[in-house]
């Protein structure tokens, strides 16, 4: 990330490394950051309606999953 901030995949990746490592705030963060490079990233938009959905943030979960 430090070589390309910018890059849409290794966000995703970043993302789903740190989700699957319950790192919760740090994955949110990636995919975000995916979304403002690439605001037509489906799989960031539902990744990040699942973390919401697994947090209980059930309103921001709809949200990502409509997007």
């Amino acid at each position: 990330l430090e070589r390309f901030p910018n890059s849409v995949i290794l966000r995703d990746i970043c993302g789903a490394s740190n989700s699957g490592l319950r790192q919760f705030p740090a994955a949110i963060s990636n995919f975000k950051k995916a979304l403002e490079i690439n605001p037509h990233n489906y799989v960031a938009y539902a990744e990040l309606g699942g973390l919401y959905q697994d947090l209980g943030q059930f309103r921001e979960a709809e949200e990502s999953f409509k997007k």
